[in-house]
Formats: structure tokens, sequence, C-alpha cells
């Protein structure tokens, strides 16, 4: 009886933090890949910048893995291993000029966009995969 009324306890503590929502996860992670040199990422970051603030309040993740040079590939990869998408900065490590829009819970890339999206494109996009 001792035990039974020990776990009934545990499980009354735990159960809320188990099924809670947690309002501070994203719903989908927006991941430039970039490079300071790279002529795709200056026509695409543009049209990114643009439409962040009509995203604030969102549960969109904005990140950048940045290709530069060693030190900027280096925190990528730290970076990565924080988000849980260490197999999307080893996919596309020496890569930019793109945007990735990914499902924060399975890791999985459900859209790679490049420069050629317009503003309102990628506005719809983004809204497409939150709604």
């Amino acid at each position: 009886m001792k035990y039974a009324m020990s776990f009934l306890m545990v499980v009354l503590i735990i159960m809320p933090v188990l099924t809670a929502d947690n309002e501070n996860e994203p719903d989908l992670i927006a991941l430039r890949i970039y490079a300071e040199w790279c002529g795709k990422c200056k026509a695409l970051d543009p049209k990114v910048n643009e439409i962040k603030e009509e995203f604030k309040g969102r549960r969109v993740l904005f990140a950048v893995f940045d290709q530069t040079d060693e030190f900027a590939m280096e925190q990528s990869v730290l970076h990565a291993s924080l988000l849980g998408l260490d197999h999307v900065q080893k996919e596309f490590a020496g890569k930019t000029g793109l945007l990735l829009l990914i499902d924060p819970v399975s890791g999985d890339i459900k859209e790679q966009i490049t420069h050629q999206i317009s503003v309102d494109e990628l506005r719809t996009k983004l809204t497409a995969y939150l709604n």
C-alpha cells in the first residue's frame, strides 16, 4: 500500500508536466543556410527579414547555420546539436543560399526554399505550415 501511494503521488506530480503543451516550443523552424560571401544569400535575406516581423508572436524559430568561415561552421555544428538537427547540418554543410522549413518534432525538412522565391510566396508557405 505504501508503494502504491508513492507511485500515485509521483504520477500526480509529473502527469501535468508530461501532458502540458509547451508554449515555448516552435511549431516550425525556418533555417537559413547562409554565408556572408554568398550572392544567393544576399538575395534571399532581405525577403526573410521583411516577413520576420509579421510572424512575431507566432511559433516560428528563425535560425541560421552560418557557413562563412571555419569558426562560423563550428558554431553551426553546435547549434545543430542543440536543436537536434545534426542530420541537417551534415547534409547541408558547405551549401548556402537556402531557407529550410523544418518540423521541429521530427526534424524533417518540409521544404527547401531558394533565393528565387517572392516575399508573398514565402509568406504564404510559412503561414501554411503554421495552420
